[in-house]
């Protein structure tokens, strides 16, 4: 074999760009990390809030720079998610956390997480936030689901002969070419073609269930790598066949949304990554870890940051389907009722001892001749009052100017967080809380004892230690 192999040069290669300040503190301290794999709590709990802070810093000069050109509206609205951005980005807003423990096993464990979410896409640590909740959804539905034998059709011989085999577990990664668009009209491009593929006849056939995460990375030349991860439950896959509906599917939504088709391969088909889960944790936690990687958004064009800034509703980007989606309905069902159960079961215990019950047991009818049955009828047919919905941030920015928006917010945050924290202390009364400033505002009580003065522990509310003996 020859080794006089040189490198393939291109002759129009992509113009080198030219990074901000900010943009360059992203990528370097990025780079620093790169070989670093954060497995502890601590490390996790700084990085989530490096990069929410870097995230924030670039929004906020981006939309300072684009300050010209942008009306009131939509300057109010940018800067104000910056500021949220900020907020959920500070030291005190983060923590981590010791012995805390699961309520179903009873095992301890550390942890980090923070008190108040901006909740938007650029934020760090409320992504991660989401990619937790969607692994532990994921997870648990697909845990609760039967891989058993089933007949399905055999698309790759003629006439498709029915056949019966055992499901498995397997990857798949969707793929679509470049496409010179907005990050989120690429995600709904690829999520409106892979609508398209499941309701074909192939992917129903062969596949029973599945989970679905989209995600996104940013190329050197501007543009959008969007694709699709799936966990699906399943008969062997036919690859040439499953290339061949897939590219039919994309190829349709291009031509809808009239943009050209070039699949970029010598086959003629997209690409499409096969694999097989053999640890479902880990497979879950591939499936659901992010949008997109964290330096991602410093390499986004600044029009476009702004454009992604002012979506104020994303595309679905998790989603399960078919015997998945079933399981995971049950388990949230289940989860339901027990807390309806455990919540009648205090509201009982506190009737019996509030007072003596003294309704009718013989006439079973109330001081004014009706009868119980007829009340409770009533009662349960009786419309119940619309709940008052709040307006969403942005609405409030509108109506109330950025000023004031600044003031709501601050007192919001405030409120928040002491929530949040009185939230963690009654679900976790044994573990110690300290945010990112070395504060530690939460302690086990048999700790905490020890430090206060003996006149401040009488009035240590009685109820908190009769939970914890």
């Amino acid at each position: 074999m020859s080794t006089n192999y040189k490198p393939r040069k291109f002759k129009n290669p992509a113009p080198e760009r030219i990074y901000t300040p900010a943009e360059l503190k992203v990528k370097a301290d990025i780079e620093a990390r790169t070989a670093r794999k954060l497995y502890n709590h601590v490390d996790r709990a700084y990085f989530h809030r490096e990069r929410s802070e870097a995230v924030g810093e670039l929004l906020r000069d981006a939309v300072e720079a684009a300050a010209g050109w942008l009306d009131q509206e939509q300057f109010d609205e940018l800067m104000a998610l910056s500021k949220r951005i900020k907020y959920c980005s500070e030291r005190e807003n983060h923590y981590i956390a010791g012995e805390l423990h699961s309520q179903q096993t009873g095992e301890t464990f550390d942890g980090n997480g923070h008190l108040y979410p901006c909740a938007h896409k650029f934020c760090h640590s409320c992504v991660a936030t989401y990619a937790k909740r969607n692994h532990k959804t994921a997870a648990a539905a697909i845990s609760e689901i039967a891989l058993l034998k089933r007949k399905y059709k055999d698309f790759t011989k003629e006439g498709r002969p029915e056949m019966e085999r055992k499901e498995r577990l397997r990857t798949i990664t969707l793929t679509m070419p470049p496409i010179v668009a907005s990050c989120v009209d690429s995600l709904k491009i690829i999520l409106a073609a892979f609508e398209k593929l499941r309701k074909t006849d192939l992917f129903r056939n062969y596949i029973s269930g599945f989970a679905r995460d989209a995600e996104f990375t940013v190329r050197s030349d501007g543009t959008y790598h969007a694709h699709i991860h799936l966990i699906v439950a399943g008969m062997y896959l036919p690859d040439f066949e499953f290339k061949a509906q897939w590219t039919k599917c994309v190829e349709a939504v291009f031509n809808k949304a009239g943009i050209e088709f070039q699949p970029g391969t010598k086959s003629g088909y997209l690409n499409v990554h096969f694999g097989y889960v053999n640890n479902l944790e880990k497979a879950t936690k591939e499936l659901c870890k992010y949008i997109t990687k964290s330096d991602s958004w410093s390499e986004v064009p600044k029009s476009h940051l702004l454009e992604i800034a002012s979506v104020a509703r994303w595309p679905k980007m998790f989603a399960l389907g078919g015997t998945f989606a079933v399981a995971a309905a049950r388990l949230k069902r289940q989860q339901r009722e027990a807390r309806a159960a455990e919540l009648a079961r205090h509201a009982d215990n506190a009737e019996r001892k509030g007072y003596v019950h003294t309704k009718s047991v013989s006439g079973r009818s109330s001081e004014d001749g009706t009868s119980v049955e007829t009340l409770e009828s009533m009662e349960a047919t009786k419309v119940q009052p619309k709940r008052f919905k709040k307006p969403n941030w942005r609405t409030l920015v509108r109506e109330v100017g950025l000023a004031k928006y600044e003031i709501i917010l601050e007192e919001q945050v405030k409120r928040q967080r002491e929530y949040r924290k009185q939230q963690l202390k009654q679900k976790y009364p044994l573990a110690t809380f300290t945010d990112l400033t070395g504060k530690v505002w939460a302690r086990p009580y048999t700790e905490f004892v020890e430090e206060i003065a003996p006149e401040a522990e009488a009035e240590w509310n009685e109820a908190h230690k009769m939970k914890l003996l």
